[in-house]
């Protein structure tokens, strides 16, 4: 059951991802949906390490480039910010 959940929840944000990267046309209202279920604890921001586990060809400088502040996390803002960019 537990395999059957996990194996659920990495489809969806599959196609969550890859939305993301072919189209980049997620509505606002989508974003903070896509954010959360990357923001896998929950914290309000995501981490290196959340995102690698669902994109494994993300680099870390990739990811830091997304990171304004320097704090080794992106936030919401932040992530808008970068979606918008490839719009």
């Amino acid at each position: 059951m537990k395999n059957s959940i996990l194996f659920v929840a990495v489809l969806m944000c599959v196609f969550f991802l890859h939305a993301v990267a072919q189209a980049r046309d997620l509505s606002l209202d989508q974003i903070p949906v896509m954010f959360s279920f990357l923001d896998a604890n929950q914290d309000g921001y995501l981490e290196y390490k959340e995102v690698k586990r669902v994109d494994s060809t993300l680099t870390e400088k990739e990811f830091l480039s997304i990171d304004k502040d320097g704090d080794e996390r992106v936030t919401l803002d932040e992530y808008i910010a970068h979606l918008k960019k490839g719009r």
